[in-house]
């Protein structure tokens, strides 16, 4: 299916938010580049993957691009957390993980079809 640059986003990504719209729904907000104007982004007619308590998984993500949704979100990570790692990119798979050094573990990974 066609459609929109895919993107992923993980939960809390800072450069959307929200306001009042009608029937008392929020719809996501996100800024112009070419000014500070804030007008309402247009998830109509869009394939997502909803934001999931433990299911945003990279292989679920990829699955989701490969089977054409529009927007993917990753799993919720603490910005503490995430502040600490080290950016390594992972040339054999394609990835590039964020590592806690500390704790030795992946705290997430992505790969350039995500943007």
């Amino acid at each position: 299916r066609a459609g929109p640059a895919s993107r992923s986003m993980t939960a809390g990504d800072d450069e959307v938010g929200s306001a009042p719209v009608e029937n008392g729904q929020a719809a996501p907000l996100q800024a112009t580049a070419d000014s500070n104007e804030v007008v309402p982004l247009n998830f109509r007619g869009m394939e997502v993957l909803a934001p999931m308590v433990r299911a945003g998984t990279p292989a679920l993500r990829w699955e989701c691009l490969r089977y054409g949704a529009d927007l993917v979100w990753g799993e919720e990570i603490i910005d503490r957390k995430i502040i600490g790692c080290l950016r390594v990119e992972n040339p054999a798979f394609g990835l590039v993980d964020y590592v806690s050094p500390r704790e030795r573990v992946c705290v997430f990974s992505t790969k350039p079809e995500e943007k």
